[in-house]
């Protein structure tokens, strides 16, 4: 189930991991390797956190009024790197044992502190999900006393 944004990632991730290890010298292709065997050898889904929600969309990640619109990373340290902000229809993560996040922007020099991917398991503490009905949901038209949601909008 929902495998295909977080598979899509992977699958991009190794060819762009590769290049830059290639060209920088970095580790992150052998790292993706070893979540990749991880991934498989627990049979994991994986959701992707691609879509920001973007607030003002004249404007990049680094000139918005709230920082928070965009995905970014709040601090490093030697346990890892640490993020905050908020990603939009992720439908498949509720029901996904770890999410690739990923920008869905092309960023500039001013936005490096918005160029992060990585994986996190999705119940990592911290993480908050809002859940709201699909447009094909059909609760409202079926017989029973089955939750359908507020009736001032059904």
């Amino acid at each position: 189930f929902q495998r295909c944004v977080g598979m899509d990632a992977l699958n991009s991730l190794h060819s762009t991991t590769f290049e830059m290890d290639e060209k920088h010298g970095t580790k992150y292709h052998k790292r993706l390797l070893e979540f990749i065997k991880m991934v498989q050898h627990e049979n994991l889904v994986i959701g992707g956190a691609m879509t920001d929600v973007k607030g003002d969309r004249s404007k990049g990640p680094a000139e918005q009024e709230d920082p928070d619109l965009f995905l970014r990373i709040v601090d490093r340290d030697d346990k890892g790197v640490y993020i905050s902000g908020a990603k939009a229809h992720q439908t498949g993560c509720i029901n996904s044992h770890w999410m690739i996040v990923m920008p869905a922007i092309r960023l500039t020099e001013a936005d490096k502190d918005y160029a992060i991917v990585g994986g996190i398991p999705v119940d990592a503490p911290g993480i908050t999900y809002i859940y709201g009905r699909q447009s094909c949901d059909t609760r409202s038209m079926e017989p029973g006393d089955m939750d359908q949601g507020n009736s001032q909008f059904s």
